[in-house]
């Protein structure tokens, strides 16, 4: 999933996929860099098209490890935003 937003929070897109196990591609704005960080998922500046191309020819290149990184984003959520939590902050 690419989510090469220029100005986010902490967007639940990003959560979304990487529950769903799913390798990301994100810049480095809002809270894009806390959610993704230990999980080998692709971090790019904001505004920077090469480095966009450059990660989705990394993960072009990962094929072998796609499902590692799936696995490593599906256990940060799991870990840092647990289900109970969430339902308790509302």
């Amino acid at each position: 999933l690419p989510i090469s937003s220029t100005k986010e929070g902490m967007p639940f897109s990003l959560l979304e996929a990487m529950a769903a196990r799913l390798p990301c591609i994100a810049t480095t704005v809002g809270a894009h860099e806390w959610m993704l960080q230990g999980t080998g998922s692709f971090l790019v500046p904001t505004d920077d098209q090469a480095a966009l191309q450059t990660a989705f020819q990394g993960v072009l290149q990962q094929r072998a490890r796609l499902s590692d990184l799936g696995e490593a984003n599906r256990t940060a959520v799991e870990r840092r935003f647990p289900l109970e939590r969430t339902f308790e902050a509302h």
